[in-house]
């Protein structure tokens, strides 16, 4: 009773401290963009239809149902991102008794709200389900709701299932995959988005994969990932460690930190598991951890480097620092004076028009392979089409011009024919204004 009690203690203090550690971090375009999914859809926005998105619908689903019951602002999203973290967090104490705060630590470092997090949520759900030998019917509808999560990482995830000889069970897992992906083609049908759904997620993937590869030295821990896999499946054939494997897809193709990392989690957690640590020198370091990053948050908001809160309405909880926090207050007052159709082609376009309450339109994110099938040649002949007749004005930042720049995401083709078709008419903060 006393052992249940304090496991429950913990999950409390570390669902408050993950919490506070993702409110008090740095804000990422990603959190934007997922909160904005969510925010669209509880705000009666259909998916694929009065916005673009590249992923299938059920983390911006979820998310919208605890903004509807719990209220609609980034801080309850901050809150069902903290349960998915705090449940991981009982999954990797489960697999290593020992050191699974060192886990945990990796994975805070990623921890911005994210559907890659639910994702690895349902691989571990996926590996207790086959650890308990539940029932297939169970384990074909989680392997449904990664693919409702991510279609490519729901496909792979789906492989280890072939390597078990049992047909029978093979055949119970299928039924159990295409009961909820038959619920959501209803609702496609129903909705008439049956197309945009498709074009968006499955015809523009190609489109994404080759304008957003790219290798960078962090990857040297999905081959870890890759290799440890292989080897312990080879040495003792059990399924996880094909789940394991087959989840590195997640790091394809933006070969980032972010995308890495979650691929590893579940790796560094097994290879930590072989190593008698002391548990308790593994909770000091998870709470030096802890301090330090508060500490460096804290510091950063007592000498003005950052607001908290600061000066927006939809975002007051959340740090800025000072040069975004007034970009976003001077775009907004902006767009508000202005009498034409205006375009903000930046990752910025989802911030603004939340802070406003505008609705989102497709135009407002135009990252590479996000447009679906040849979507930046149709985006530029609506483009084209709607300003021919109407006053059009556009927000962009030249740097994004550059063929060099790969920080940002955002489609060349469809800047650079704003940029040669339009008149440069003013500068506000880092971007270029063109009108026709």
């Amino acid at each position: 009773m006393k052992k249940n009690k304090n496991n429950y203690i913990e999950l409390i203090i570390i669902f408050i401290l993950t919490f506070l550690f993702t409110i008090l971090n740095k804000v990422t375009y990603d959190e934007i963009w997922n909160y904005g999914f969510s925010y669209n859809i509880a705000n009666g926005l259909m998916p694929y239809r009065d916005f673009n998105m590249v992923l299938t619908p059920l983390y911006p689903f979820i998310g919208s149902l605890f903004l509807i019951l719990l209220g609609k602002n980034i801080i309850i999203f901050h809150l069902f991102n903290a349960l998915i973290c705090t449940t991981i967090f009982n999954y990797l104490k489960k697999q290593n008794k020992r050191s699974y705060y060192i886990s945990y630590i990796m994975l805070l470092m990623v921890s911005d709200p994210n559907y890659d997090l639910f994702i690895l949520l349902l691989l571990y759900i996926l590996i207790n389900l086959e650890k308990n030998n539940n029932n297939d019917y169970y384990i074909g509808i989680t392997l449904s709701l990664t693919f409702l999560t991510k279609q490519n990482i729901g496909f792979a995830l789906c492989i280890p299932s072939l390597f078990i000889k049992n047909k029978d069970k093979i055949f119970k897992r299928i039924v159990g995959f295409f009961i909820p992906n038959i619920i959501l083609l209803i609702y496609l049908i129903t909705t008439n988005t049956l197309y945009d759904f498709i074009n968006y997620s499955f015809l523009g993937l190609n489109g994404f994969f080759i304008d957003n590869f790219l290798l960078n030295p962090i990857c040297i821990l999905t081959v870890i990932s890759i290799i440890y896999s292989i080897y312990m499946y080879i040495n003792n054939h059990k399924i996880e460690y094909l789940y394991i494997l087959f989840f590195q897809i997640i790091a394809f193709p933006i070969f980032n930190f972010h995308h890495v990392a979650i691929g590893f989690i579940p790796v560094c957690n097994s290879i930590l598991s072989n190593f008698k640590f002391i548990k308790k020198y593994t909770q000091i370091v998870f709470l030096g951890f802890i301090t330090v990053i508060f500490t460096i948050n804290i510091i950063s908001i007592l000498i003005g480097q950052v607001s908290f809160p600061n000066s927006t309405n939809k975002f007051k909880y959340r740090i800025f620092n000072k040069s975004s926090e007034h970009c976003i207050k001077s775009i907004s007052n902006y767009y508000l004076n202005l009498d034409s159709r205006v375009f903000i082609l930046d990752d910025l376009a989802y911030i603004i028009k939340l802070e406003l309450g505008i609705p989102i339109n497709k135009y407002d994110l135009i990252n590479n392979g996000n447009l679906g099938k040849n979507g930046e040649d149709i985006v530029v002949l609506e483009i084209e089409k709607m300003c021919s007749h109407n006053n059009c004005i556009f927000l962009l930042k030249q740097n994004n011009l550059k063929e060099e720049e790969i920080k940002s995401q955002t489609n060349k083709k469809i800047l650079n024919y704003i940029h040669n078709n339009y008149n440069i008419s003013n500068r506000i903060c880092d971007f270029t204004v063109y009108n026709n």
